[in-house]
Parts: structure tokens; sequence; C-alpha cells
């Protein structure tokens, strides 16, 4: 009986392989995603937590590799194979080649995503400075307007305080002068006063003068020196 040679299904690992990539660039396009509403703390931290559980994840993944090359070797051995060491020792040859090709592959996949994901993390944090420049030029943008606005609304304001000022310029002459008037009047109407009180006195003089003399004339008047006389 023809002793069986060892396959090696490379075709199971290449398309496994294809569907972790896939899956890598998937998680890679969402990561950016979300890393871009971050800060860069948290998108440091996410760093870290990210590449250890990758290379977690590459270490069992070479591991496994490695065991499945293992029984596939073991497995495609038959009994007639185990007893004739000419061809034995072949097959061994052929198992540790092909398990250190499946580590080096996953070592290499373990870098081909470290920096992946290194460049998708660092285009998610460029993207974002990008965002922040530009809010940040909108915003200035915003500022420099709501200033001027702000600036008109202040020279308006004093426009307006200097005329109430001349307003209350003028009003102030204007009391000034109605207070001169006043003393003015003030001074005319104590002399009316004065006056007055003279007549006031004079009457009352001649009230009193009248009853002392008690005199009543009669008669066609007629002028003297100082009063009228009727006989």
């Amino acid at each position: 009986m023809a002793p069986k040679t060892i396959r090696n299904y490379g075709d199971k690992s290449v398309g496994a392989r294809t569907t972790r990539i896939g899956r890598d660039k998937r998680e890679t396009v969402g990561l950016s995603k979300r890393l871009a509403s971050m800060t860069v703390r948290q998108i440091r931290q996410r760093k870290s937590a990210k590449l250890r559980s990758d290379s977690q994840e590459c270490h069992e993944n070479a591991a496994s590799m490695s065991g499945r090359t293992l029984r596939w070797d073991y497995s495609g051995i038959s009994l007639a194979d185990t007893r004739t060491t000419g061809n034995q020792a072949p097959a061994n040859d052929r198992k540790e080649s092909d398990m250190g090709a499946s580590a080096g592959d996953s070592d290499n996949l373990a870098n081909t995503h470290v920096n992946c994901t290194e460049a998708g993390i660092l285009q998610s944090i460029y993207n974002s400075i990008k965002e922040l420049q530009t809010e940040t030029r909108i915003e200035s943008r915003r500022a420099r307007i709501a200033t001027k606005k702000l600036q008109g609304s202040v020279r308006k304001v004093a426009k307006s305080c200097m005329e109430i000022e001349a307003k209350l310029c003028s009003m102030e002459d204007r009391i000034v002068a109605v207070e001169e008037d006043m003393d003015t009047l003030k001074e005319q109407s104590a002399a009316r006063d004065g006056q007055m009180t003279d007549v006031m006195w004079k009457m009352e003089d001649l009230e009193n003068r009248q009853r002392r003399n008690n005199l009543r004339f009669l008669g066609r008047k007629q002028y003297t020196r100082h009063i009228w006389l009727t006989f």
C-alpha cells in the first residue's frame, strides 16, 4: 500500500484570513467613525485597549492555526506511514514547515492589522483636527461679526449720550437764566410789598384822622390849599 502524503489545507487558511481581513476593515471603518466624536485622551485609551486586544487575538489565532496544522498533519497519516521510518521524516519536515509558515502568516497578519488600526486612528485624529479647525474658524467669524455689531451699538449709545448731554447743558443754561429772572422778580416783589405796606399805613392813618376830626361839611365844593371843602 502506497504511503499517503500530508496535504496542507492552505485554501482554508486563505479564506479564513480573507474573512478576518474584511472584518478588520469593517471594524477599522466603524472605529474611525466613533473616534471622530472622541477626545484625544479617549482616543489614546481606546488605542491602547485596541492594541492589547489585537495582540491577544493575534496570539490566539496563531496558536489555533498551529493547532489546526498539527491536527491536519497527523490526521492524514495512516498506520503504515507511522511504521515506515523513511516516509515519516519528510512528513515531519513538511509539518514543521507548515507550522512555521502559519506562524509567520499570523505575525504578518497581526502587524498588518496593527498598522491598519494605527493608520485609521491617525486618519480619524487628522479628520477631527480639521473639523475643529473649521469650527474654530466659523466661531471666530461669528465672534468678529458679533463684535462689530456690539461696537456699532456702543457707538449709537455714545452718540445718544452726547446728544442727551448737550440737551442737559442747554437746560442748565435755561435754568440759570430763569433763576436770575426769579431773583429779579423777588426783588421787585419785595419792593412792591414795601410800597403796599406804606399805602396801607397811610390809609389807616387817614381813617384815624377822620375819626378824630369827625367833621361834616355841607354846601358847594371849594378847593382850598390841601383839601376840598363843602359849604
